[in-house]
């Protein structure tokens, strides 16, 4: 697992990770357990064999020594085949016809037979009919529940994401990373961007879509309108948001910047740093002892790149004559890495 905490994973963490990496479209799950029964013969064959793919990938990866997020991926597209095939009729149909070829072949049998044929067919209809309304409500409760909540939170967030002091109330509730999704999320919307304008629009097209479906009894139109929101979150998510935020931990900038500022000068840094060393170009030496205890000779020009925390290894008679440069807004632990430049200490 490289010391990541992969292999120390419960077993059940794949399958949580499928739940969650489908919301809201795994809501539709109750809704596929009961509706199975109701498909015609060679729909279920399609459909037991998408679900055996999902099987597969839960059970491999549940016993395997290293549970990646990323493992998940195999069983995604035979779920939105499950969850597709609950927009088509959920009433029983197919199941009553068998029940009703069942009690005609039992007319020409026995009366004793036929009587009881007749009865195991009507009851088999009934149970059929009231799984398949079961589903259907199950599933239009995911739809407008799903829909409902997305539509009213977005339009929350576009009409108050403007009111600084409550981003900030929420912020402080949240870790850094989520902080700074949110904050990410909230500014597209007050600023409209591109990418956030497209979503804005989706959300109120296909979430008004998806519950006039549901409104109408129209299984097709709520099925398109609500696959077509959750396109639109994971688009906006994967294509805008993601990339974002992880620019916001990435030293490239700040590198390119300190490559302008050092010039030809010697820099060090407190511990290897591979990522500032390739965004800077060639690898930048950890800052030799004498250094760090007596500082550079006098009229040298010696540059320190590093987080607040790195200033520790430097002595303080030092430290105190170092002057800051270059500032970055790097997030991440253990602060914002800086540029520094050592002063005279005589």
């Amino acid at each position: 697992a490289g010391g990541t905490g992969e292999a120390a994973r419960p077993v059940y963490y794949i399958g949580l990770r499928i739940i969650g990496g489908s919301l809201p479209l795994s809501l539709l799950l109750p809704a596929v357990v009961l509706s199975y029964c109701n498909f015609a013969m060679n729909i279920r064959r399609d459909l037991l064999y998408q679900l055996a793919m999902v099987l597969a990938v839960l059970l491999l990866f549940s016993i395997a020594s290293a549970k990646r997020d990323d493992y998940i991926l195999p069983a995604l597209p035979s779920l939105a085949i499950l969850f597709a095939a609950q927009f088509v009729c959920l009433d029983g149909a197919d199941s009553g016809e068998a029940a009703a070829g069942e009690v005609s072949s039992a007319r020409r049998g026995d009366s004793a037979r036929g009587r009881q044929s007749r009865d195991s067919g009507a009851a088999a209809h009934a149970r059929s009919v009231k799984n398949g309304r079961l589903a259907a409500i199950l599933r239009d409760v995911a739809v407008c529940s799903s829909a409902a909540t997305i539509l009213v939170g977005t339009l929350a967030i576009f009409i108050f994401a403007r009111n600084v002091g409550a981003l900030s109330m929420l912020g402080s509730r949240l870790t850094s990373s989520d902080a700074s999704y949110a904050a990410i999320f909230a500014y597209g919307l007050a600023r409209l961007t591109l990418p956030f304008m497209g979503f804005l629009i989706l959300v109120i097209t296909c979430a008004s879509a998806a519950l006039a479906g549901v409104w109408y009894a129209r299984p097709l139109l709520s099925g398109a309108g609500f696959g077509l929101l959750c396109v639109a979150g994971s688009s906006l998510w994967i294509g805008t948001v993601k990339p974002i935020e992880a620019s916001t931990r990435s030293v490239a900038r700040f590198a390119g910047k300190v490559r302008a500022q050092v010039g030809d000068a010697p820099i060090y840094v407190a511990r290897p740093d591979p990522e500032l060393s390739w965004y800077y170009g060639h690898g930048i030496p950890v800052i030799p002892r004498a250094t760090a205890i007596w500082g550079p000779p006098n009229g040298t020009k010696v540059y320190f790149a590093g987080r607040p925390g790195d200033l520790a290894i430097i002595a303080p008679r030092v430290r105190e004559h170092m002057r800051l440069m270059v500032q970055s807004h790097v997030m991440g632990a253990g602060g914002s890495p800086a540029l520094y430049l050592f002063g005279a200490t005589e």
